[in-house]
């Protein structure tokens, strides 16, 4: 669920980004065709950076993971379960985490859909 929109942020900021230069790239193929195609300078390194490096912003992947948990109706809850036998009980955390594991996993699938292609 979080691909189609990771995609649409990625095509909406690297267009913000780096469409000046590059009028007739929109989507990450595109992107990628120019990166592999085009004459490899300054300009092309510039832009390699932008899109690896600042088309994820601070906002980009908790929001993502709110419209993701709104959709799918879910949330977290503070609590760990331990198995011991023989039964399983539960127990606070001993720290409260900043993001959760769809955050976590929201940014490994950025960099493994989009990141990693231009290395």
């Amino acid at each position: 669920m979080a691909l189609p929109r990771l995609r649409k942020i990625h095509r909406d900021n690297s267009i913000t980004l780096c469409g000046k230069k590059y009028p007739k790239c929109e989507t990450l193929e595109q992107w990628l065709n120019e990166y592999r195609l085009g004459v490899y300078n300054n300009d092309k390194r510039w832009m390699v950076n932008r899109l690896c490096n600042e088309v994820w912003g601070k906002e980009c992947i908790p929001s993502v993971e709110k419209m993701v948990m709104n959709r799918l109706k879910i949330k977290y809850v503070h609590q760990i379960i331990k198995y011991v036998p023989p039964k399983a009980y539960l127990e606070k955390p001993k720290t409260n985490r900043a993001c959760g594991s769809l955050r976590k996993n929201f940014s490994r699938l950025t960099q493994t859909h989009f990141t990693e292609r231009f290395r």
